[in-house]
């Protein structure tokens, strides 16, 4: 959970939308990322891969 929190705090440094919530890593150091909209979360998991930050 520590590390949920820290690497959302340090999310803006790393070019990932502000609006993505970060939930996990696969291993290769892509993010699996929530959306949130209107302070709720979209029940969509996105993939922001670390190569090209999309």
């Amino acid at each position: 959970m520590n590390d949920i929190v820290r690497y959302n705090r340090n999310v803006s440094d790393e070019g990932m939308l502000h609006t993505l919530i970060s939930v996990g890593e696969d291993g290769k150091g892509d993010r699996l990322c929530f959306q949130m909209v209107d302070n709720m979360m979209v029940s969509k998991i996105y993939i922001c891969y670390h190569e090209t930050e999309k």
